[in-house]
């Protein structure tokens, strides 16, 4: 028994006393590691290390454990099932004596968290997919959407969904698009284009949209303003899943904070993959931009600026990457116009050969795009005259002549 409760005394509680039916908690193990579980009855593990840890009974709260014969009372507390999708469920009975031995006071599975949805195909494919809204039991209007993740954990760069600041990099992502605007409704149907082999996880925005998420909530707080829940529940301000899996494509959503009436009928859509294509990326284009070009026209591609800012369109969020030969001279992002732009290092003077080419979310890269040669000239013309200069005053229509 000392050493069961050093463990306790050394472990997280994982669902406080004041948690109720939905909450979830995501824990990071390490395979091959056992776990065992306890109950604090009608307590906190703080409350019972106080007054309790002989674990008498009597005494003040008593724990119960999933471990055999490691109970005061001498009574098996909870009921372990596998159930038919993999699930391990554990059933516990709160009272001394084993009570009722219902086990049903606390009840709560153990799984794998959820995984990213992938989308099928090669990579330098797209699929286009469709999304049909088809049960609505809300009066919130709500906004549905979509992200890239980097990975199937639902990981976006350095963050985790328990990570701050999740929520903001989620729905500020080049990669997010709405499924569903607020004040659409039962019966709505839209199709997207995803990359083949990308990441995708869902969010909801309690009865708002995503603009006004991030103008007035954007840490995604209870009660600070629109609220944001995602696909993976720990990224959820209230700790609570807000969704089920009807089936390998139809999710059912919950708007409500802390679950509501916990129906999950308040947004039910399923979505259906189309055969993947293979993507065509285009080059991006590329110009002078009219600043720079200070030549005779804003168009003639010459200019005394040896630090040139050069332009052009590419697809939206791709990465687009400028040299001169083979060298990389910068690289930006394209912006939600599709619209690029990079100025340049000191360059030479004489004709720059220039080149570009876009990388898109999903990784698939453009080919390269066709030239563009600029001439630079940055130095001031010199005056030569060649008639004798005469100390005499200049006379009216006098003429002087010379080279440049």
């Amino acid at each position: 028994m000392p050493k069961l409760l050093y463990k306790v005394q050394q472990d997280k509680s994982y669902f406080p006393e004041v948690k109720v039916l939905g909450h979830i908690k995501n824990l990071l193990l390490k395979a091959g590691e056992r776990l065992a579980f306890y109950l604090i009855q009608n307590s906190t593990t703080e409350q019972w290390l106080v007054s309790n840890p002989q674990n008498q009974i009597g005494k003040g709260p008593v724990a119960f454990f999933s471990l055999n014969n490691a109970n005061p009372d001498h009574v098996d507390h909870v009921l372990m099932q596998t159930l038919d999708n993999g699930l391990m469920q554990l059933n516990w009975e709160d009272i001394t004596g084993g009570g009722d031995r219902d086990f049903n006071d606390v009840v709560f599975t153990i799984a794998e968290s959820r995984k990213a949805i992938t989308v099928p195909g090669q990579r330098g494919q797209k699929v286009t997919t469709k999304f049909t809204w088809t049960q609505r039991e809300a009066a919130f209007n709500n906004e549905l959407g979509l992200f890239i993740v980097d990975d199937p954990t639902g990981r976006i760069g350095n963050l985790l969904p328990q990570d701050p600041g999740y929520a903001q990099a989620a729905l500020t992502s080049k990669s997010r698009q709405v499924v569903f605007a607020s004040g659409q409704t039962q019966g709505a149907v839209n199709n997207l284009e995803l990359p083949s082999q990308a990441y995708i996880g869902f969010y909801l925005i309690q009865n708002s949209t995503s603009q006004q998420f991030l103008s007035q909530n954007p840490q995604n707080q209870i009660h600070q303003g629109p609220s944001a829940f995602f696909f993976f529940p720990s990224a959820n301000p209230n700790q609570f899943d807000h969704i089920i899996e009807l089936s390998s494509n139809q999710l059912a959503w919950e708007d409500q904070t802390n679950g509501g009436d916990r129906d999950y009928n308040d947004l039910v859509f399923h979505y259906e993959f189309g055969s993947p294509v293979d993507i065509e990326l285009l080059s991006p284009t590329l110009d002078l931009t009219s600043e720079s070009d200070s030549g005779v026209s804003n168009t003639d591609n010459i200019t005394s600026d040896n630090t040139p800012t050069i332009t052009g369109n590419a697809e939206v969020g791709a990465k687009v990457q400028l040299y001169s030969g083979s060298v990389l001279l910068g690289q930006t992002t394209a912006d939600t116009a599709g619209i690029w732009q990079i100025t340049t290092n000191v360059l030479n003077d004489g004709t720059q050969n220039f080149s570009a080419i876009a990388t898109d979310i999903a990784g698939n890269v453009s080919p390269t795009s066709s030239p563009l040669n600029i001439f630079i000239d940055t130095i001031n013309p010199i005056i030569n005259l060649t008639n004798p200069i005469d100390i005499a005053p200049l006379q009216k229509g006098t003429r002087l002549t010379g080279i440049i």
